[in-house]
């Protein structure tokens, strides 16, 4: 057994999970402006039947966004709203069961992959 080896069998183990150990947790993570406010108009599309149209343009600018970053909401928001149907039939034959059985919010948030990606805060 070489040394590296021993020092790791001897070393005792916890079953404490990486959130008990400060050292070890990973940074919060946030979710970019852009892709909060496409998945609050999704959500409010989804729930409320609210014209996409109509919100996106308040919620980007209540947001403060840059009109980088609201170009990316927009593209965000009618770019999954295109795709909702592929995406709802790709999501039920994954799922194995109709979206209609698939709480709203989870559906808004796996109807939008691209919304969903996270950086570090």
């Amino acid at each position: 057994m070489s040394e590296k080896q021993q020092r790791h069998s001897s070393t005792p183990r916890t079953s404490a999970p990486d959130a008990a150990r400060p050292s070890q947790r990973r940074p919060a993570r946030t979710v970019q402006p852009a892709r909060r406010v496409a998945y609050d108009v999704l959500r409010a599309v989804s729930d409320s039947d609210a014209y996409a149209n109509l919100l996106l343009p308040s919620a980007i600018a209540t947001a403060g966004l840059s009109p980088q970053d609201a170009g990316l909401a927009t593209e965000l928001t009618y770019g999954t709203l295109r795709r909702r149907g592929t995406y709802d039939a790709i999501i039920a034959s994954a799922a194995g069961r109709p979206v209609d059985e698939i709480d709203s919010a989870v559906l808004d948030a796996l109807r939008s992959p691209r919304i969903s990606c996270w950086r570090p805060g």
